[in-house]
Order: C-alpha cells, then sequence, then structure tokens
C-alpha cells in the first residue's frame, strides 16, 4: 500500500493523496459540491445493511443538496473537515471533523467515519480517519476528537483505538438501531 500528501489548505474537491490497495486506485480529497448525486448513493448505500449510522431511511436529493451545501460552507469557514475516498468514480469512504461552537470548546471537534460496506477490513477507514484528523489539526487547530460509537459494533470500536481513542464514558439505551435501543460509547483522542 503506497501513500503520499499533497494538499496544503482546505479547497473543496482538493487531492489529499493518493493510494493502492491490491490492484484498485484510491484518491483522497475534500467533498465538492460536484459530489451530490455521488454521497446520496453512497450514503443510502448503508440503509439496507442497516449500518451503525445516524440515518436509518434513505435521504433524498434535496436533503442531501443541503447537507453537501452546508458542508461546504463549514469548510470555507474552517469549523469542519470533510474528506472522501473516491474509488473507480465513485465514492466508498467519507470522514469528518467538526469544530464545537462556542469560543471555551473552539479547540474540540467531532469525529465521525463511514466505510462502504465492499471496502471495509482493507486499511481504508484508517488512511482517511489519520488524513481527516490530521487536517483537522493543521487547517482548524483542533486539538480533541471525540466522537460516539454503539458499543456492540466491535470491527469499529477496535479501529478507533488503534488510532488512539479512547474510551470516556457510555449512554445506555442512547441509539435507536432500527427501534432497538443499544448502548452509545464515547471515546476521545487527542491530537
Amino acid at each position: 500500500m503506497s501513500w503520499f500528501f499533497m494538499a496544503k489548505r482546505i479547497v473543496p474537491g482538493g487531492v489529499l493523496g493518493k493510494f493502492t490497495v491490491g490492484r484498485e486506485n484510491f484518491i483522497l480529497r475534500y467533498g465538492r459540491t460536484s459530489d451530490v448525486k455521488l454521497l446520496l448513493e453512497y450514503i443510502n448505500s448503508f440503509v439496507p445493511e442497516k449500518a451503525f449510522l445516524s440515518i436509518q431511511k434513505k435521504i433524498t436529493l434535496g436533503e442531501e443538496k443541503a447537507f453537501v451545501s452546508k458542508m461546504i460552507k463549514d469548510m470555507k469557514e474552517s469549523k469542519r473537515v470533510y474528506i472522501v475516498a473516491e474509488a473507480g468514480g465513485r465514492i466508498i469512504a467519507s470522514a469528518s471533523v467538526v469544530r464545537e461552537e462556542g469560543h471555551a470548546i473552539s479547540h474540540v471537534g467531532t469525529f465521525g467515519i463511514a466505510v462502504a460496506k465492499k471496502y471495509r477490513g482493507m486499511g481504508i477507514g484508517r488512511k482517511i480517519a489519520e488524513a481527516v484528523l490530521s487536517e483537522a489539526k493543521k487547517k482548524m487547530g483542533i486539538e480533541i476528537a471525540k466522537m460516539s460509537v454503539v458499543a456492540v459494533n466491535a470491527p469499529a470500536i477496535k479501529l478507533y483505538e488503534r488510532l488512539g481513542f479512547r474510551k470516556f464514558g457510555s449512554l445506555p439505551g442512547g441509539y435507536k438501531h432500527f427501534g432497538k435501543k443499544l448502548d452509545f460509547d464515547y471515546m476521545y483522542k487527542k491530537l
């Protein structure tokens, strides 16, 4: 697996790096306005598999356009870093860090990540997570990343621990997974 960084500032669509896994080539880049349809297809692919994400029904094109518009605005205002991994013209993973609002907590960012089912276990999650956390530190001055994860999502927790995240609390029944209440674990990492 080869890897390198290229971008120096947040530019929607700007390429951060390229890497290869097996015979497949991947591009890591910032999200961009023209990603709306690709992101819609990507995010909606998680619904049938009942992935541990906040969405549990398919998103409409209008909802995705609103998200992408806010994502671009937030990136331009240094409130968010949003990165996608692309393979063969399709988005196959995404990760973000969103700055907390308020002067006293503006050094903290909320981290999130999703990887399409076909691409899990290939090291892509680690690559995109490392990139987004690094960019959040460099571009936004984020010092602490925090996140929540469903407590039964062992593969995700294993990845986060390998990335240096540590559990700091739980919320019993804090996540409704298609009607079933599951515990939420909260994790953090100093960048």
